[in-house]
Parts: structure tokens; sequence; C-alpha cells
């Protein structure tokens, strides 16, 4: 099972229902609160998408490192 179905699923058991729910990795835990927010805005602000990845350029000096992706 992959994290966007078991985020699913616990989204499932859960009484209140929810217009929007972020998936934080959990090889991830210092990511910063702005870049959370960037995804929930760009997910308000076209309300006919499913999902938005945060992304960045990659350095041309980290492109051979194996830990950037």
């Amino acid at each position: 099972m992959v994290c966007t179905e078991r985020c699913n699923e616990a989204l499932e058991k859960l009484e209140k229902k929810y217009d929007l729910v972020v998936n934080i990795q959990g090889d991830e835990p210092l990511i910063e609160p702005e870049i959370i927010d960037g995804v929930v805005k760009a997910l308000q602000a076209a309300p006919d998408a499913v999902f938005s990845t945060a992304a960045t350029s990659l350095k041309p000096e980290d492109r051979d490192d194996p830990n950037r992706v």
C-alpha cells in the first residue's frame, strides 16, 4: 500500500469530512511550513485540481547526489 492509499484509508475512518488533505512524507520531517502553505494555496486556487506537489529546481552541483531526486 502506498502512502496516498494509507492517507485515504485514515481519512475515511474520521468522522469529520475535509475538503483538503496534505500528505507529508515521513522522510521530510523538517519540511518548512511555508512549503505546505504553498501547496494548500495552489490547491485552493485551482478548485478542479486533484493534487499538488511541491518541487524545486535541481542545482547542477547536486545532479549526481543520490539523495536529491
